[in-house]
């Protein structure tokens, strides 16, 4: 691999203004509005890498990412730390292991899903290879640079084969991870997404929102500006906690108000005006990304104002003309139950270090503790 004629930029502002140009719909995470709210939290420098010129054949994204008390507590940048993720894949019993994969260059994104590159489009695929190895040549002389012990791509997804290869093909380990899931838009109305559903599920999205209405929570789409954020952090809190068993708090109102800086618009059920839930929604070139979700809890009880909120988003993206509706990890049957598609993502990981390259490999081979215990049971 070659990566010298690649400019490595240390921050979103240094960035060639065509930097957005080459970020699809599905690429809103690589977009500059999100690289920037990105820099505000990560403790390292990123690497930005570019060919020279004002419009370049392809960029990417990486990050170096530690084991830290802050980073423990950031749900996001702990769900995007290989050796959180490898925790997973390995299963108990082999987490020894694990401190010699750090520091690691993150690359492809701060986020959940679709870690990549970019590519100008109309590209042949020849020379789509070619950016693709040059961007990952660079990318590794990042991670040496920084004295990082490995590289990785946390969230390949599995239709994007040409990375996947190229990865494979430079001796990256693949490492199952979650998978996540979006829903395409193609009705011109809420009425023609009930009609799609099979009659079991129609007759279960109507029953949660009829609960709903009966029960006076009602739905609403307002922009999201510093003083809702405000207001939304003990419910945003108060989610994390639920699901992760520990919460910054401070995190949560940093990420939602880079989220109101970012001029994001946010789905609210409100009871009596006053507001029992919420999940922030961003439209980046049609389509929509939904984001941070949360609840009170103590009102919620029994009643579904998380698929509430799914709902709403459905209706707001009609509406407007959004033809996709983005999710990250977590309840894809449930999202599926009610329209989406799953789409299936692996991890990459290349360690530097040879021996413990093989070591990590053959673990990554062997049976995992808690299924051999399933197997015995």
């Amino acid at each position: 691999m070659q990566g010298d004629n690649m400019v490595i930029h240390r921050a979103v502002s240094r960035l060639p203004l065509a930097w957005d140009t080459l970020a699809t719909g599905t690429e809103f995470h690589l977009c500059r509005a999100w690289l920037a709210a990105a820099e505000l939290t990560l403790p390292d420098e990123p690497c930005y890498i570019t060919q020279p010129g004002t419009y370049p054949e392809g960029a990417a994204v990486g990050y170096v990412t530690r084991r830290s008390a802050a980073s423990d507590r950031d749900s996001l940048n702990r769900n995007t730390r290989v050796d959180h993720l490898l925790a997973a894949a390995l299963g108990n019993g082999r987490r020894e292991f694990l401190d010699k994969v750090l520091p690691s260059l993150s690359c492809g994104g701060w986020t959940l899903v679709n870690s990549t590159m970019l590519l100008r489009p109309g590209l042949d695929p020849d020379r789509r290879r070619s950016v693709r190895a040059e961007l990952l040549a660079a990318l590794q002389s990042c991670a040496v640079g920084a004295g990082a012990r490995s590289m990785n791509f946390p969230y390949v997804e599995d239709h994007n084969e040409e990375l996947r290869e190229l990865l494979l093909g430079e001796g990256f380990l693949p490492f199952p991870v979650g998978a996540h899931s979006a829903i395409t838009v193609s009705w011109n109305s809420f009425a023609g997404y009930l009609a799609h559903l099979p009659k079991n599920r129609r007759s279960s999205v109507r029953s949660e929102l009829a609960r709903l209405s009966d029960a006076g929570v009602r739905y609403r789409v307002a922009g999201l500006d510093e003083e809702l954020a405000e207001r939304l952090v003990p419910m945003g809190a108060a989610t994390v906690e639920r699901h992760q068993g520990t919460v910054d708090v401070d995190g949560i109102r940093a990420r939602l108000l880079q989220l109101a800086q970012m001029g994001s618009r946010v789905v609210l059920a409100e009871h009596d005006g006053v507001v029992r839930g919420f999940g922030v929604i961003i439209i980046w070139k049609g389509q929509m990304y939904a984001r941070m979700v949360g609840f009170d809890y103590d009102f919620q009880q029994r009643l579904p104002l998380f698929f509430g909120v799914m709902y709403e988003q459905i209706r707001f993206a009609i509406e407007n003309g959004i033809g996709v509706i983005e999710y990250a990890t977590t309840a894809e049957r449930a999202k599926a139950f009610r329209g989406a598609r799953i789409i299936g993502q692996n991890g990459f990981i290349k360690v530097f270090d040879g021996a413990d390259a093989d070591t990590l490999s053959v673990l990554l081979a062997a049976p995992r503790d808690d299924e051999s215990a399933a197997r015995r049971a």
